[in-house]
């Protein structure tokens, strides 16, 4: 099977305890009809949160649980503003799994 989105080749098992399991599911984001490599779909769930910021508390928590990422990456994580300051977005610091008192921008919690 490929990635729906990039066409790499992937392994895929749903409902048989597939990787894309651990990650959380969203409420508009609809997997059921393609299957996505591990970074197309973060990067896909990333695009879901930084548009909507709609999470509940238990999608918050299974963000969190993916850790914050080893490298960044624009636009996922975090944009540049005007000033060329890293703003993080939503996904980012929800990845991070709390507040850090620095009134961030787009801090969620």
């Amino acid at each position: 099977m490929n990635c729906f989105k990039c066409g790499q080749s992937i392994a895929c098992n749903p409902g048989n305890n597939c990787w894309c399991e651990s990650v959380p599911a969203l409420n508009n984001f609809d997997l059921d009809q393609s299957c996505y490599c591990k970074d197309c779909l973060i990067e896909a769930l990333s695009k879901e949160v930084n548009e909507n910021r709609k999470c509940d508390n238990i999608q918050m928590k299974k963000i969190a649980k993916l850790g914050v990422p080893i490298r960044i990456k624009e636009n996922v994580d975090y944009t540049i503003n005007e000033e060329g300051l890293y703003i993080f977005t939503p996904w980012y610091l929800m990845r991070r799994g709390h507040c850090c008192d620095n009134k961030c921008t787009n801090c969620p919690y």
